[in-house]
């Protein structure tokens, strides 16, 4: 009889497989565990609690704010608003004061924007992203605008030898076959000059703007506007002072900001432009007055080329010239864009009605309940 023997294992070594298994399944366990626990990114399109925004941050935009709006006050009261007060007696003095004032605010106001932009990294218009998105509108201005205006008050008369001999020719007579060109010139410039910074109301905006988000740690405007679509995110996500307190940023002020955005690239820049013809007119008719005969003969082609020469190379007629140019090849399409935003403005003012008008049907019920 064969004896069958049962393979058994010793108990001290089942109890050590026991344990081990044990141990790696703790330290399984512990390790998910500690991954499931583990921190999460915040959302980069929601403001989370950081740090608390620099003074700077909130102060260099007030700042522009006021320079921009020290812009708009010469535009709007010292050129656009003088026109009804223009005589053509009115001396020459009065015009080149005008002429510096604003043009030294534009430069001090778009000065400091490229500091905020450059030095202090911090952007000041609420729409704009990025140090470059500045800096391709107010370079132009600053190199290539603003100084063909200097011989104009500065009373450099033989850089712009043409603008000069119009205010010099007229202003010692009261001959109104004479002194209509010079009141036609100053009119032309004070309304193409007028009509193309009344816009630093928008920018006065946008500064503003930018502050109350830097305050609230409010990145960018689409973030903003992306919020305001999401009732749960703007209560749930109030940034680092607490509940956001709308003002600059209130839907007022936007459509208000809008609507004016669009008043400067569709109307605004039209009178600009037509200001900018006129003085065209100004510059040739009195050439052709001075030098011409005015019976059509040879001498009066020989002096409409000579005027056309004079006319071309004198720098606020450059001045004129760059601004139809600029207008022409930017102002349709960002009035498109404008007209593109006014829009989307208007259909998240119906969503949020329709959204109020839900929450207060829903309270209705509920109390009849």
């Amino acid at each position: 009889m064969r004896t069958s023997t049962s393979s058994s294992r010793d108990p001290d070594e089942c109890i050590h497989s026991y344990s081990y298994h044990r141990t790696i399944i703790h330290l399984y366990q512990s390790i998910k565990e500690t991954a499931m626990c583990s921190p999460r990114k915040l959302p980069q399109s929601l403001p989370s609690q950081q740090s608390r925004p620099s003074i700077q941050s909130i102060l260099l935009p007030i700042i522009a704010s006021l320079l921009h709006l020290h812009v708009f006050y010469h535009a709007l009261f010292n050129y656009l608003l003088f026109l009804p007060h223009l005589q053509p007696t009115t001396p020459s003095s009065v015009f080149y004061s005008k002429c510096y004032l604003l043009e030294r605010a534009v430069f001090v106001a778009y000065t400091f924007d490229l500091l905020c932009c450059y030095l202090f990294r911090i952007i000041p218009f609420s729409r704009c992203n990025l140090s470059k998105d500045i800096a391709s509108h107010h370079l132009p201005i600053l190199v290539g605008v603003l100084p063909l205006c200097i011989p104009i008050w500065a009373e450099w008369k033989t850089i712009d030898p043409l603008v000069h001999s119009i205010l010099d020719h007229t202003n010692n007579t009261n001959d109104d076959e004479t002194t209509k060109w010079r009141y036609a010139m100053i009119m032309g410039v004070l309304q193409a000059n007028g009509w193309g910074f009344v816009s630093s109301l928008n920018e006065f905006i946008m500064c503003l703007q930018r502050a109350e988000m830097n305050f609230y740690g409010i990145e960018t405007f689409h973030q903003l506007s992306m919020m305001d679509r999401n009732s749960n995110n703007s209560k749930k996500h109030h940034g680092h002072q607490g509940e956001r307190k709308k003002i600059m940023t209130s839907r007022w002020v936007i459509g208000f900001e809008l609507y004016f955005k669009f008043g400067i690239f569709c109307i605004f820049s039209c009178f600009g432009f037509k200001a900018c013809c006129s003085l065209d007119k100004v510059y040739y008719g009195h050439w052709m007055e001075v030098h011409g005969n005015g019976d059509g003969g040879a001498n009066d082609f020989d002096e409409s080329w000579k005027a056309v020469k004079a006319i071309v190379v004198s720098p606020m007629f450059i001045r004129a010239v760059l601004f139809r140019v600029f207008m022409l090849s930017m102002y349709p399409m960002m009035g498109w864009r404008t007209i593109k935003k006014i829009q989307q403005f208007h259909r998240d003012g119906k969503g949020d009605r329709k959204g109020k008008q839900g929450g207060d049907d829903i309270a209705m019920t509920k109390k009849i309940r």
